[in-house]
């Protein structure tokens, strides 16, 4: 059927409308969906034994399944967003992608840079001078990466706008186009906005959609920007209703310091009220803050937390130079300034 309609919109140029379960004639889906059936009742015939031999595995399960009819009541009932904001927004980003672009060609010194070629970049950096020793190449392409961690290691204007540039066309071409406009698509022949008609975001809420075993999201509102909250800020809360914010404090790195022992600093200062282990962290190691330039300063607490969730994804010294700026031998003297002031750290890993 989408063959036979991409066929029809190329010859005709009406837009390609892909194919759904709606289009299966009844006789068909009966069949389908009896099957469905008769699948999933092999596969509980398959998995009850192994939760009733594993009984820890019950409360899993259960919680597992509690949820499901919960996110389905949630991708149900949609979030409210702000339609005029949104278009608002649009707007904005455009404008400033227009400056960025303007501020690039004037950084790179050529008037058709383009700020999505890593090569152009490194050229450009080469050009004004950056040290890009610590940069590590390719061994298929002999080329540098240009990477976001990359740049932020970069103590440089240029690198500084390029980020700048890459965060307002992600907001603009992954998040707000698609929210307000159909796009043509090579596959799906044409996505709808995914703005419904009734004003709300309907997402689809996968329940262990990473492989990391966290929920996902399509279209993908769990990546909506931190650092830039507009996009956050377009969704409404309906009348008489508030919105509410819940998060678990530093979860990751609470169940980091666990795994060290009840014995260990880490788990120690976590459980004091008044320590801060990240300014700790900056401190043992000696941090300073950290001038980004366009008025923006990184504080040593913030360089201290970057390092600490550093350590618990497990970077070394090729993380710090990357994320820090700085040389091999800063690198490694920071990291061993780190494992003395958490011997139990390098223990465990």
């Amino acid at each position: 059927e989408n063959k036979a309609r991409r066929k029809h919109s190329k010859e005709t140029g009406e837009k390609f409308v892909i194919a759904n379960y709606s289009d299966v004639p009844a006789e068909d889906m009966e069949v389908y969906a009896a099957h469905d059936v008769e699948l999933q009742r092999r596969i509980c015939d398959a998995i009850v034994p192994q939760l009733e031999a594993n009984p820890d595995l019950v409360g899993v399960y259960e919680l597992e399944r509690k949820v499901l009819s919960a996110l389905f009541d949630v991708e149900k009932l949609g979030m409210g967003i702000d339609v005029s904001g949104a278009e608002k927004l649009e707007v904005e980003l455009e404008n400033e992608l227009t400056k960025i672009r303007l501020d690039l060609f004037e950084l790179a010194g050529n008037d058709e840079f383009n700020p999505n070629s890593p090569i152009q970049l490194a050229e450009a950096f080469e050009r004004r001078g950056v040290d890009l020793s610590h940069v590590e190449k390719s061994g298929k392409t002999g080329r540098r990466s240009m990477a976001a961690d990359v740049l932020e290691g970069l103590d440089d204007d240029l690198a500084r706008r390029i980020d700048d540039f890459r965060g307002a066309d992600k907001m603009m071409s992954t998040y707000v186009w698609p929210l307000l406009h159909d796009s043509p698509d090579t596959d799906m022949g044409y996505r709808y906005a995914t703005l419904h008609t009734d004003g709300r975001l309907h997402t689809d809420l996968r329940q262990v959609g990473a492989r990391t075993g966290r929920m996902s999201s399509s279209p993908n509102v769990q990546n909506w920007p931190r650092d830039d909250l507009r996009m956050r800020h377009l969704v409404m809360a309906d009348e008489g209703k508030k919105l509410v914010a819940v998060d678990l404090d530093s979860i990751e790195y609470v169940i980091f310091a666990a795994f060290l022992g009840s014995e260990s600093i880490v788990l120690k200062m976590l459980s004091e009220p008044d320590a801060d282990i990240h300014t700790h962290t900056a401190e043992m190691i000696g941090l300073k803050p950290r001038d980004r330039g366009l008025g923006v300063v990184e504080s040593p607490r913030q360089r201290g937390k970057k390092f600490n969730y550093e350590r618990i994804y497990g970077g070394g010294i090729k993380a710090i130079k990357k994320w820090h700026g700085v040389d091999t031998a800063t690198a490694r003297k920071w990291l061993n300034r780190y494992y003395e002031a958490y011997p139990e750290v390098e223990e465990f890993q």
